[in-house]
């Protein structure tokens, strides 16, 4: 039995397209070879592409499915914006490398966007089979186990999820997911895409935040320090501005408690939205909304 290579992925989200689903996007975010997969797969369906706000995206008309990836920048709010309105992201992770920082990056936003569904896809299996035949099927295993706990911590449901490949392992991969067509049609079937429903946003300048600091590993070394004045860019619900915190406290990595946000432009907000902080181009933290004060 084959393993899920592109043509059968395309034929997986096209059965599933049949279901009656009235569209289907999908998402590739994760390390830099998530554009050579979207590259990939656009060559095999023939999509239309097109690009608006720094994303590229390849329409199967007839299908109603669009594939979509960042051009060029990884900032986190970008890879919200792109997910915020995604069915099904697929996390993409270059096998010959593993699970780097940015995997856990986006994996943090796809949370704090609320995607409905995740599953992990594996690029340049074929270079990992070649460059290291021997010890392919060991580190694809522990790949495979190490972004299955990723995903747990982050709850994210990392024992349940979907494990795709770029290319034909089935000769060295034992995957729980990753083998054969009809187990990952009945995967896709048992998933909504219809995401839960939300109250209504307001706008909000000012807000008592409850967050979660990442400590310096998940930040790659980045951990930030957190002190009354500072200031933050925030994202809300697809959009963003700066912030500035006001605390008594000094909240460091790893930390979570309280803290107000002053925002320097009105967001759309409603009590326990959820909301990711950034500084200088990175993730720093998440939060929601615990009370709106203005």
């Amino acid at each position: 039995m084959k393993l899920l290579t592109n043509n059968l992925l395309l034929a997986l989200i096209f059965a599933f397209s049949a279901q009656g689903a009235s569209a289907l996007e999908i998402a590739l975010i994760g390390d830099k070879s998530k554009r050579e997969a979207f590259t990939k797969l656009v060559k095999e369906v023939g999509g239309v592409k097109s690009s608006a706000s720094g994303v590229l995206r390849a329409t199967i008309r007839s299908e109603n499915i669009t594939f979509s990836v960042t051009e060029v920048s990884d900032e986190p709010f970008a890879i919200a914006n792109q997910l915020l309105t995604a069915d099904l992201a697929l996390l993409v992770v270059d096998a010959t490398q593993g699970p780097l920082p940015i995997t856990t990056e986006q994996l943090i936003i796809a949370r704090q966007a609320r995607i409905p569904n995740l599953a992990i896809f594996f690029a340049s299996t074929l270079p990992l089979q070649r460059d290291a035949p021997k010890d392919a099927a060991e580190l694809l295993e522990l790949e495979e186990m190490e972004m299955r706990e990723l995903l747990g911590k982050y709850e994210m449901k990392g024992e349940a999820a979907v494990v795709l490949f770029d290319s034909d392992v089935s000769r060295i991969s034992k995957a729980k997911f990753s083998r054969g067509l009809q187990d990952l049609r009945q995967y896709i079937r048992s998933v909504s895409t219809k995401r839960p429903k939300l109250p209504a946003p307001k706008q909000v300048n000012e807000y008592l935040c409850y967050y979660y600091l990442l400590s310096n590993p998940e930040a790659n070394g980045r951990g930030a320090v957190l002190s009354n004045g500072d200031r933050i860019d925030v994202w809300h619900e697809g959009q963003s501005t700066s912030a500035v915190v006001k605390t008594k406290a000094t909240h460091k990595p790893g930390d979570n408690g309280e803290f107000v946000l002053s925002l320097s432009a009105p967001l759309p907000a409603y009590e326990a939205s959820r909301t990711i902080l950034a500084r200088n181009g990175a993730v720093i933290g998440v939060g929601v909304v615990k009370s709106v004060l203005r």
